[in-house]
């Protein structure tokens, strides 16, 4: 009983402060993770700048690096270092850019990418976190749905980009709303990805079902998913820009920072968070932020389910299921409402004994 209400109280803090609480207890394990994305993602760092030299012309001529140097001298931006100078702030730009990339979690290690977001859940569920141990575990019990995942959105990526580019220098109205609406869609396909890569370290289903089910979270929780869109874009875009545009080397200095230490987990994981969220909600209702539901991956990362639970555990599933429960608890007679009651008595307890096997299974693999 104190657990629960522990739990309740828990609960009635809000997200928001919720959120903000793990991050003060756990800041120093997310810069190291921060810090371990950008050292194992060197090779997407290239492949996103390839990206970035590619699309960004096209979507406006003015970064052809001729026009962007005749650009900034007729707006009178000139640095103390001249032409030098605008070059450097050149390919600043354009490395910000391929740096905003990698922070979306589109361009990333798939691999990689469900280590670390082991150590989100661990960290989201309240458990004791090892940064390397945990980013260890989850690579090697889910490294094929993160290859999986990584290699869907390298094809959905470049995709998105060029629509974006290609639409965006076309002046037509037609033109700008069809670009409109691929901005729109590669901000929607950011968060369905980072919700992915967060369900395939917390539930034991296939790919295809972690993508339905990601884009049903977003429908669902439309609201928060647009106001985590709008942080991702102050963080990623606004904040690093205004620290660039300063055209200074403190400036420089403060958005390599930035990059190196900060907006990386914040923007991943605040999806992560909310993922771990909407799991609780829609796919193991009643399911605690430190707890592992029935249906869930086990503290080992073990599948505790087979392909019927695979069924239970989609969004839209679980929703039925549901209903069948209830129309079946409005049949029968009041003597089987009695017997029912004794037996539900009794489950209830067999479930209090399995919570205490798994909590008593995940000290002994966190000590681990």
């Amino acid at each position: 009983m104190k657990d629960k209400k522990e739990e309740t109280a828990e609960e009635k803090k809000g997200p928001v402060k919720r959120f903000i609480a793990s991050v003060a207890d756990n800041f120093t394990t997310l810069v190291g993770v921060n810090f371990l994305y950008a050292v194992f993602n060197i090779p997407m760092m290239l492949l996103a700048f390839v990206f970035v030299l590619v699309f960004l012309p096209m979507a406006n001529p003015i970064f052809v690096p001729e026009n962007f140097y005749a650009f900034m001298a007729d707006a009178g931006v000139v640095s103390a270092e001249g032409t030098d100078g605008l070059g450097q702030l050149y390919y600043m730009i354009t490395a910000l850019c391929a740096m905003i990339l990698m922070g979306t979690g589109l361009i990333c290690v798939g691999p990689f990418q469900v280590g670390f977001s082991q150590v989100y859940r661990n960290i989201y569920r309240k458990k004791e976190v090892s940064l390397w141990g945990d980013f260890k575990e989850g690579m090697k019990k889910n490294w094929k749905q993160g290859l999986g995942a990584c290699i869907v959105s390298l094809i959905v990526t470049p995709v998105l980009l060029l629509g974006m580019a290609y639409y965006s220098n076309n002046d037509s109205t037609v033109g700008t709303v069809i670009s409109t609406l691929f901005v729109v869609v590669f901000f929607i396909f950011t968060a369905v990805q980072n919700f992915v890569y967060q369900e395939i370290v917390s539930i034991d289903l296939p790919l295809g079902k972690l993508y339905k089910n990601a884009w049903l979270f977003f429908l669902l929780k439309f609201g928060p998913c647009v106001g985590m869109s709008g942080a991702v874009i102050a963080a990623l875009m606004l904040v690093p820009f205004a620290l660039i545009l300063s055209t200074s080397l403190f400036g420089y200095g403060l958005a390599v920072l930035w990059f190196l230490a900060i907006v990386i987990w914040f923007t991943q994981f605040m999806y992560a968070f909310a993922t771990g969220e909407f799991i609780n909600q829609y796919v193991a209702p009643g399911a605690s932020s430190s707890s592992e539901s029935e249906g869930e991956k086990d503290a080992d990362g073990d599948d505790e389910s087979d392909d019927d639970n695979d069924e239970d555990e989609s969004v839209d599933d679980d929703d039925d299921d549901d209903d069948s429960e209830d129309d079946g608890d409005t049949e029968g007679d009041p003597e089987d409402d009695d017997d029912s009651d004794e037996d539900s008595d009794q489950e209830e307890t067999s479930d209090d004994d399995i919570e205490e096997v798994k909590e008593t299974a995940d000290k002994e693999n966190g000590g681990a």
